[in-house]
């Protein structure tokens, strides 16, 4: 069985374009190429002007002068940290009470050790 194209056979057919699309295809090309050169002139106009600005600044205060100047260590630091010096505090209130538990226990541990329970009784004692 042939396959056909309106009548006429496939082995006589050689090739076939579709006109209508390839000219969409061209429309279409032409668009993406002049929105990609409009996104070009607008980059290389940021581009220069991104390029001015450090010249700009590199003259105006150039790097090695940022540290020697005595108005650069001068600045206060006003962004602490409430929650942080909290935390700071917090921490070492719990390390010190840590500290003073071990410190308790060793007592403990050397008065059993000793046998001196005076100060520490391990168990109850009721008189009658």
């Amino acid at each position: 069985m042939e396959r056909t194209i309106n009548g006429i056979p496939s082995r006589r057919l050689v090739y076939v374009e579709n006109y209508q699309v390839q000219r969409e295809i061209d429309v279409i090309q032409e668009q993406f190429d002049l929105r990609l050169k409009d996104i070009q002139a607008v980059l290389d106009d940021k581009l220069d002007e991104l390029d001015e600005a450090i010249s700009l600044a590199s003259t105006a205060n150039p790097v090695g002068e940022v540290f020697t100047s005595a108005n650069a260590f001068d600045v206060e630091d006003e962004t602490i940290d409430s929650v942080g010096i909290a935390g700071v505090i917090v921490g070492s209130v719990a390390v010190l009470l840590g500290l003073l538990n071990v410190a308790m226990i060793r007592k403990v541990d050397s008065a059993k050790a000793s046998g001196s329970d005076s100060n520490f009784k391990s168990d109850l004692q009721f008189e009658s």
